[in-house]
């Protein structure tokens, strides 16, 4: 008998904007691009929420992009890129000059993106979850998984772009984890910079009998 696993995780809320981020909303849809730079910058200068920090910073990109201020878009990308790594901009949607000053900013900074669990039930020690995640710049990574106390490396290489690594469900003392909340954390060095991505996964352990059926 073997222990089996199933592996869960939560849903991000949505944040909810604040009046000067909306008055920026409405300013850049009107191409008032000066006023809506002003309403951002009030707005950052509030507690706000993370998602409204990513919108307020996204709005001052695409403000100072449509001014050809590029190096003062490509400094507003780089700090949404670092506050939202996953976030996308649809080329079908948003103008060549834009997506190509997010791309920009996105080179320029160390982030982990599209961290994500490719399996959601194995056999520990006979079967391996995969983990998927993407790294913007050639880093030192090294990723474990820690919860109730316990907690193993899975990998520990130099790595850019797309990376893959499996677990085999085992924990460092050779045994698998029990029911309980842990997270997979991926740490990314290069030089002076760091970067530090985690997802939270919920484990349920259960047993298998991986016994073949005696016929005689």
């Amino acid at each position: 008998v073997m222990s089996v696993m199933s592996v869960m995780w939560p849903v991000a809320l949505v944040a909810q904007e604040n009046p000067a981020l909306r008055r920026a909303v409405t300013a850049y849809r009107d191409l008032e691009y000066g006023q809506a730079i002003t309403f951002c910058r009030q707005a950052l200068r509030d507690r706000l929420r993370a998602d409204d920090q990513v919108r307020a910073y996204e709005i001052l990109g695409f403000a100072f992009a449509a001014l050809d201020s590029a190096r003062q878009a490509t400094d507003a990308f780089r700090e949404l890129v670092l506050l939202s790594p996953d976030r996308e901009l649809d080329p079908a949607r948003i103008s060549p000059k834009i997506t190509s000053l997010f791309a920009l900013a996105r080179t320029q900074v160390l982030v982990v993106r599209r961290l994500e669990l490719d399996s959601t039930s194995i056999i520990a020690g006979a079967q391996t979850a995969t983990f998927g995640f993407s790294v913007t710049r050639s880093a030192r990574v090294r990723a474990r998984i820690a919860g109730a106390g316990r907690e193993v490396v899975i990998d520990d290489s130099r790595a850019e772009g797309t990376v893959r690594i499996q677990w085999n469900g085992l924990m460092s003392d050779g045994l698998p984890p029990a029911t309980g909340n842990y997270r997979l954390v991926v740490e990314a060095t290069a030089g002076r910079d760091s970067y530090a991505a985690s997802l939270p996964i919920r484990i349920v352990a259960g047993a298998v009998d991986t016994l073949a059926h005696l016929t005689a």
